[in-house]
Formats: structure tokens, C-alpha cells, sequence
């Protein structure tokens, strides 16, 4: 891969209810470059609006959600995205916290840039910007009575555009980002969980 081309995606698949999110980090600055969220289509069209993203970014590394229902369109776009690296991430409480984690880490010491609130979506003039700060800042980290550390949008709303910066900035640091993952250790999520939060917000 040719870290020059300056550039990761990530990519959060859902169908339905759910959103399809692209999301697109610039390596150098951190800057979201670009933000693609959909859903109520076909699988078929869901993964060639994936992969056209993709090609306004030559030879970017992806990262795309291969949980549940992801795991077809991950297969899918092996046969559509051939011209960079293509790799699968599979969703656990454990991975969730760590990639959670280090995107609120990565907003907290500002080496993160996201679209405005008043960017509109390219295709349908939908207040995109203003959406995806509503999203991000509904994010909450909840501990079960149990103990553990779980990571959700609220009943009724969607985590989709945190997943996919979740997972651009992943694969940014994957493929020579300059931004900082968190301390080693740091799997069992935060010291401080809400100091976290408070970053998404």
C-alpha cells in the first residue's frame, strides 16, 4: 500500500432500519473528507454505492464491519474493491470498546476533524452535518449490573456514523495515520469511561 495516497475508509453496513456509512479520514490530518450514509436498498446497490465511494479515493485502504449481516457485503465488495486493501472487522464487546475508546481519545486531543453541521449530503440536500453531530453526541457508554461496559446509541436512535469513523480511524492508524491509539491495556476500556463520552458529545 502507498501511504501517499493519503487516505482511509470505513465502512459500516446496514440495510433497513440500519445505515450503510462511508467514511473517509484524510492520514495526515485527521480531516473526515468525506461522509456517504443510506439505507432502504437492494444489497446489490448498497455494495456498488460502497465501492463507488471507494474509487474517488484510489487505493485507499478500507475497513468494513463483517458482523452479522456485513459479512455478505464484506464478500461482496472482495469482488468489487480490488485495487487496495480490503479488510473485515468483526464486532465484539472487547473491539467494540477499544476502537470506541480510541475514537473518543481522538476527538478529546483534537486530532480529529469532522464535516460541519452545516454540511448537507451530496445527493439528497439532507442536513448531514447537523445529523451526525446529533448522533455523536447521543453516543453513552452504560456498565450492565453486571459490570461490563457496553457502547450504544439510545432506544430508538442510531450509533452508525460513530461506527464508521470508529472504523476509518482504525484503519487510518492501520495504514499510517498519524494520530495516537491509546495506551496498551486500555481493552478493558477507560479509567474513566464517561471522560470518554464526554468526547463524542
Amino acid at each position: 500500500y502507498d501511504s501517499s495516497m493519503g487516505y482511509a475508509i470505513g465502512v459500516d453496513i446496514g440495510r433497513h432500519e440500519d445505515y450503510t456509512v462511508v467514511c473517509v479520514l484524510e492520514l495526515a490530518t485527521g480531516r473526515e473528507v468525506w461522509l456517504e450514509r443510506f439505507n432502504q436498498l437492494d444489497w446489490l446497490v448498497i455494495e456498488e454505492r460502497i465501492a463507488r465511494a471507494c474509487e474517488r479515493f484510489p487505493g485507499a485502504p478500507v475497513l468494513v464491519d463483517s458482523t452479522g449481516v456485513g459479512d455478505r457485503s464484506y464478500r461482496a465488495l472482495e469482488d468489487l474493491i480490488t485495487d487496495r486493501p480490503l479488510e473485515p472487522f468483526v464486532f465484539s464487546n472487547i473491539t467494540k470498546v477499544n476502537v470506541i475508546n480510541q475514537l473518543a481519545l481522538a476527538i478529546q486531543d483534537k486530532e480529529l476533524w469532522f464535516i460541519g453541521k452545516d454540511v448537507k449530503d451530496h445527493l439528497t440536500d439532507y442536513e448531514l452535518g447537523k445529523y451526525a453531530m446529533g448522533e455523536m453526541s447521543a453516543y453513552r457508554y452504560e456498565r450492565t449490573p453486571g459490570g461490563k461496559l457496553t457502547m450504544n446509541a439510545p432506544p430508538g436512535k442510531h450509533d452508525d456514523i460513530v461506527i464508521a469513523r470508529a472504523l476509518a480511524l482504525e484503519c487510518a492508524l492501520r495504514y499510517g495515520g498519524t494520530m495516537k491509539r491509546p495506551p496498551s491495556g486500555a481493552s478493558d476500556g477507560l479509567s474513566d469511561p464517561s471522560g470518554a463520552a464526554d468526547a463524542l458529545r
